[in-house]
């Protein structure tokens, strides 16, 4: 069979590599701009496609270089973004991400970012996207300036602890912090203590020690390993996750490695330069040494370069950038400014171009780094820290097409019959593509080089054939969001929550005007009593507050809870809310009603966005503290923050200072899609991925009221997002429309037809590899383990009455090798995917929206089984 198609390139005979996975032999088709399609003999398919021949070599990810300085002020002499970019294609790189700095004397960021904006417009070869380095932090630039970075795609910030001009003090980087951690921007440290440095520095001086090599003793290893033990514990007492940069010294290191076995969100970075090179460097002939000046200084102790190979391989760096930050060494405004003491030198090292290919051959190629951690560090997880994630960083269909093609290994071309290996050859500075006049790496030999480079499809680098083929102008600026690789933990130092003032502001305004209206609205309704259990305040760690508990009363039934609070701070009238539905003894808690409450109530409150995590008595159990699922700890409150919009606009008209883990600014849905979404949706989205691993594409799976609020999204998330085969169980002719049109492939009424039976004969008389309950009622659970099929999965989500117990008996699980699992609610990952989702109109839900007056109608409707997909109250302002 062939097909016509737009296909613009098939790399063939790949080696395809990502950061968990080698897939020898496949092909990699490429359509505008973007990977479509993988697998082998793709060209069978795609006949008039242009190929490339891979020969069997690695096929990386381009290269995401995190830490490069390109045209600042501060480096005259440095690349600009034309030659910077240029070298770094030529290298494997497809991706830079570059500083627009602040001056101290700057007040405001928006001049500094629009200046580097026109620096880099139309002179880029490779993609870039812009860090800030803040050295003013004002008032104005954290809350009014930084939350529009945030949305112009600036998602990050470099602060420096060392440096007259730049430095900032311990209480300054708090304040950063707290603006950073409040909107998610990635945190980055230059970690060294200043006045050992300029102590070092006066005393070196006054005994004539003015030579290269005196910056190495001027910058010792102790002034490294005690600013990163200070940069720690300032991020562990304002909860946010640092990455602290350039990092060469094995104390210090050391120092993050604790760190990360405690679970704090540390992260670290280092460079080859610090892999390979000692302080042997700077005591080069006459002033070569110059040429080698860095900060932090290279180190003198190989054993400091030994504990930087093995950071990398037990995970305490998770990138390795260049910090690609050089000046011209026979220049006056360069290296040679330093001539009369160190302390003039330029800062800096090249390294761009030469970043990926010494990483490859002194690391994968001596087998002390795996093809997959060398493109873990050098590609993915640059990507997912600094919000590229989605687009960057990875081999895989949807992403764009950014490649790195290496020449076939000796071994692989012994394993394969063919290719053509690279000779090797000593490095020297004219065969790179920057404007500097020296490399470190000269003289050095290289048995590897990217052969190819392919950004967006298009070959920008063919060592064999040309050189660089990509034009300046090829580059385009990226717009970065949040990063997907670490986020705070929700765990303060003493009484240290920077939310408890918040949530007790919400409480104490929203009290006496929220009783009122549930009371009013409530009226109509007989024969139920709801208490509301007011928002939690964390105290300190391991206590909770319960402040203003009041109970209302409706009626003769049993209690129920207000389960959790969606939060939004927004110009208009309205915000989401889940109240759980009092429906007696018939369901615990997860019928519940979205209702929609006027923002009036809470002027001004601008929370966390995220899941804000509220510890009960007890603290933290090992799945809070694993960071596996804090929806399963049983001293946890979830208090779910997202900014919704006023009086049904879309999403995305927020005001500049709302932001949220799930960047919902960049969604345009109705309030009333996003609240079932959050609520039912949410929890069904994490019901069914605990069908996996043990379920997969095509596997059976029993659906108990898939044609109620949760059960319908449900369907559509099991049906059309993980391939599933859905069997809807419920009742009546409008249920079983709904499900069908969903996408189950069959329906079974538990009202008038054997449920057992009809999934018996459905699943060819094996019964369905799985089942998620969605039901609280008691039929339910006793029918679920008849219905699945042995080694099958019960996920448990409905909640039934506190003293009911699934009739399960441990041998009959030990026999059939059943699996149960509970299901509170989803994550943060899986609440943006149900964004994008709803989007795309893959998962939306079917929606009836009442006025909140006829909330006793729908009670009743739901107690009856009477509701098909989800209603959605509105209390009038």
């Amino acid at each position: 069979m062939q097909i016509t198609s737009g296909i613009e390139l098939i790399v063939t005979n790949a080696t395809i590599v990502t950061a968990a996975d080698v897939l020898p032999d496949q092909d990699i088709a490429i359509s505008a701009g973007k990977i479509v399609l993988l697998g082998q003999n793709l060209t069978t398919l795609f006949p008039t496609s242009p190929t490339l021949d891979a020969e069997g070599a690695y096929v990386c990810p381009g290269g995401v270089d995190s830490h490069v300085h390109l045209q600042q002020d501060n480096s005259p002499t440095g690349d600009t973004w034309e030659s910077g970019t240029r070298s770094a294609i030529a290298g494997g790189t497809t991706t830079v991400i570059a500083f627009a700095s602040q001056k101290r004397t700057d007040a405001s960021l928006f001049p500094v970012v629009e200046e580097y904006h026109r620096r880099a417009a139309g002179q880029a070869y490779a993609d870039y996207g812009f860090h800030l380095i803040l050295t003013n932090p004002t008032p104005t630039v954290m809350n009014e300036e930084l939350p529009v970075m945030m949305q112009e795609g600036i998602s990050s910030v470099k602060l420096y602890m060392t440096y007259q001009p730049m430095r900032l003090r311990d209480r300054e980087l708090l304040d950063v912090f707290e603006g950073t951690r409040r909107l998610g921007m990635t945190t980055m440290i230059h970690a060294e203590n200043a006045d050992m440095i300029e102590w070092m520095i006066e005393k070196l001086e006054a005994r004539g020690r003015t030579e290269p090599y005196a910056h190495a003793l001027a910058r010792p290893n102790i002034a490294e390993d005690e600013a990163t033990y200070r940069a720690i514990s300032l991020s562990q007492l304002a909860d946010v996750p640092i990455l602290i940069v350039h990092m060469s010294s094995k104390v210090a290191a050391s120092h993050v490695r604790r760190a990360q076995t405690r679970l704090l969100p540390i992260m670290a970075e280092t460079c080859p330069h610090y892999l390979r090179f000692t302080s042997e460097k700077l005591r080069g002939e006459g002033f070569q040494g110059a040429k080698c000046v860095c900060s932090p200084a290279l180190r003198e102790d190989p054993m400091d370069l030994q504990a930087m190979w093995d950071g990398l391989v037990n995970n305490t760096f998770t990138v390795v950038s260049s910090d690609h930050a050089p000046s011209k060494f026979d220049h006056p405004l360069g290296k040679k400014a330093g001539t009369s003491t160190f302390t003039k030198i330029p800062n800096g090292l090249p390294g761009l171009e030469t970043r990926m290919p010494s990483l490859f051959c002194d690391g994968v190629l001596t087998g002390r780094l795996s093809i997959q951690k060398f493109v873990e560090l050098t590609s993915s997880n640059p990507a997912k820290l600094y919000g590229l994630g989605s687009t960057k960083g990875t081999i895989a269909p949807g992403f764009d097409a950014d490649l790195v093609i290496f020449y076939p290994t000796l071994e692989q071309v012994a394993a394969n019959g063919k290719g053509r290996a690279m000779a090797p050859f000593r490095l020297e500075n004219s065969m790179l593509h920057h404007d500097i006049d020296y490399t470190p790496f000269e003289g050095i030999e290289f048995t590897n080089w990217p052969r190819y480079t392919i950004l967006r499809g298009k070959v920008v680098w063919n060592r064999d054939h040309g050189g660089v083929t990509g034009m300046k102008g090829d580059g385009m600026f990226l717009k970065r969001g949040k990063s997907s690789l670490s986020r705070p933990r929700g765990v303060f130092v003493n009484d240290n929550n920077p939310l408890s003032h918040l949530i007790g502001d919400l409480v104490s305004r929203l009290n006496s005007q929220m009783h009122e209206a549930l009371a009013q609205s409530y009226s109509p309704v007989c024969g139920y009593r709801a208490v509301v259990n007011d928002w939690a305040v964390l105290q300190s760690p391991g206590s909770l507050q319960l402040p203003n508990k009041q109970q209302l009363s409706i009626g003769p039934s049993r209690p129920r809870h207000v389960r959790d609070l969606v939060v939004c701070r927004v110009g208009g009238p309205k915000i989401a809310h889940r109240y759980v539905n009092p429906l007696g003894e018939k369901d615990r808690g997860h019928h519940l009603i979205d209702v929609l409450l006027p923002t009036s109530l809470h002027p001004g409150l601008i929370p966390q966005g995220g899941l804000l995590t509220l510890v009960a008595p007890g603290g933290h159990c090992s799945a809070t503290l694993l960071m596996v699922d804090r929806s399963h700890c049983p001293g946890v409150l979830l208090v779910r923050c997202l900014n919704i919009l006023d009086e049904g606009g879309p999403l995305a008209q927020l005001s500049n200072e709302t932001d949220t883990m799930y960047d919902i600014a960049s969604y345009s849905l109705l309030s009333e899609v996003a609240a079932p979404l959050l609520c039912a949706g949410l929890s069904m989205a994490g019901a069914i991925s605990r069908l996996e691993p043990e379920l997969r594409r095509g596997h059976w799976v029993v659906l108990p009221g898939a044609g109620g609020g949760l059960g319908h999204l449900g369907l559509q998330i099991a049906a059309r997002t993980r391939g599933y085969r859905v069997i809807a169980v419920d009742t009546g002719e409008a249920k079983r429309k709904l499900c069908m049109s969903l996408g189950a492939k069959a329906f079974v009424d538990f009202l008038e037809e054997d449920v057992g039976m009809n999934v018996k004969e459905l699943t060819g008389g094996e019964c369905a590899h799985g089942i998620v309950v969605v039901p609280g009622g008691q039929k339910a659970y006793t029918l679920a383990p008849k219905l699945i099929r042995n080694r099958g999965v019960i996920v448990c989500v409905g909640l039934p009455r506190e003293d009911f117990h699934i009739p399960i008996s441990p041998i009959e699980c030990c026999d059939r090798g059943l699996v149960i699992k509970g299901s509170a609610t989803g994550n943060e990952e899986q609440l943006q995917e149900l964004f994008q989702l709803a989007l795309s109109k893959t998962v939306l839900p079917r929606i009836e929206l009442v006025d909140f007056s006829q909330t006793g109608e729908i009670l009743e409707k739901l107690k009856n089984d009477e509701i098909s997909g989800r209603v959605v109250t509105m209390i009038p302002p």
